[in-house]
């Protein structure tokens, strides 16, 4: 018998109708009224509209549950869908919450041993066809930062209420060694504009991309043409990275490097429950027993060295997520 994900991954392409026979066929053998089944389709056609897996569901975990003599729900990674003879309704359950456990100097780039040291660091996500919320942080200049200091401990960057099912929660962070005037005034919002104009533009990229059974990878491809161009500047790294290539001209300050840490829906999942939490939790010996953290889980890997230029650093964040009052979508995305 074909499961409903099965289904989903069948017959839920783009924004054209599910069709109630195919439905039937789906579902025959779970022995569903007329009435779930019609509510079943209702609630497919507002998993299409939101996004599908791609969007702030995520995956279909289980089939039609029917919860009262007419009101039926469908679970999701990160929320659900409901239906009653009213309404449909699509629902999250989770906030993200991130921080920064602290920033790790292993080697400096001046003669003297000594760094300036400021950053920023973004969250965001990718939603097919929806606005894009984006948090920017700035870390303001740290003076005669040296080998084996650490630096913006435990600082708070922001709570997130949408991520994507599909490519995550997104966390990019830049570290700069001031050389001439720091960071400009208003530069959060620089940052926050380059990473929404060029996610704007993954948009309708990503919005056709629904249209085909496996949309992740041409959404993935196109995030960093999309970001590329809106800031205009060349680059190519790894597939998905960016270079603040406006920054570097407009500061004249030397970029130590910039990284983006990907925390996926199971990651979510899993960080929401205080076991899963506390079992994801590291601590090493510079960061101190008051700065544990979670991301990334590989932090002895090279590819996380922020150096670019002479300086060489790590980053480490604490993300925690926890289950909330169910959140209706539609007050969330215009």
């Amino acid at each position: 018998m074909q499961s409903l994900q099965e289904f989903v991954r069948a017959e839920q392409i783009a924004d054209r109708p599910v069709k109630l026979r195919s439905l039937l066929s789906a579902h025959k053998a779970r022995t569903l009224s007329l009435r779930a089944l019609f509510a079943s389709r209702e609630m497919l056609l507002k998993y299409v509209k939101v996004g599908r897996e791609d969007g702030p569901l995520g995956l279909i975990t289980a089939g039609v549950l029917q919860q009262g003599s007419r009101s039926f729900r469908i679970d999701t990674q990160l929320g659900f869908l409901d239906h009653d003879p009213t309404h449909v309704q699509a629902n999250i359950e989770y906030l993200t919450a991130v921080k920064l456990a602290g920033v790790h100097c292993i080697g400096t780039e001046d003669p003297f041993g000594e760094d300036e040291t400021y950053g920023f660091v973004s969250l965001y996500s990718i939603l097919p066809g929806k606005e894009h919320a984006v948090i920017t942080k700035r870390l303001d200049v740290k003076e005669n930062v040296k080998a084996g200091n650490v630096i913006f401990k435990n600082v708070e960057i922001g709570e997130v209420h949408l991520i994507s099912g599909s490519t995550g929660l997104k966390i990019r962070t830049s570290l700069w060694d001031e050389e001439i005037a720091g960071p400009p005034e208003g530069a959060e919002e620089k940052v926050n504009d380059a990473i929404q104009k060029g996610l704007l533009l993954v948009g309708s990229a990503a919005g056709a991309a629904s249209a085909v059974p496996n949309p992740v990878t041409p959404i993935i491809a196109g995030v960093a043409a999309g970001i590329g161009a809106a800031m205009e500047v060349e680059w190519v790294r790894d597939g998905v990275g960016f270079l603040t290539g406006w920054l570097t001209s407009a500061l004249e300050d030397d970029k130590i490097g910039e990284q983006e840490f990907t925390v996926n829906a199971g990651q979510l999942l899993k960080f929401s429950t205080r076991e899963g939490y506390n079992s994801s939790l590291k601590h090493l010996p510079h960061l101190g027993a008051d700065a544990p953290f979670n991301i990334p889980e590989d932090p002895d890997n090279p590819q996380w060295l922020f150096s670019e230029g002479g300086s060489t650093y790590k980053v480490y964040f604490n993300v925690m997520a926890k289950k909330i009052e169910p959140y209706n979508l539609e007050d969330l995305i215009p």
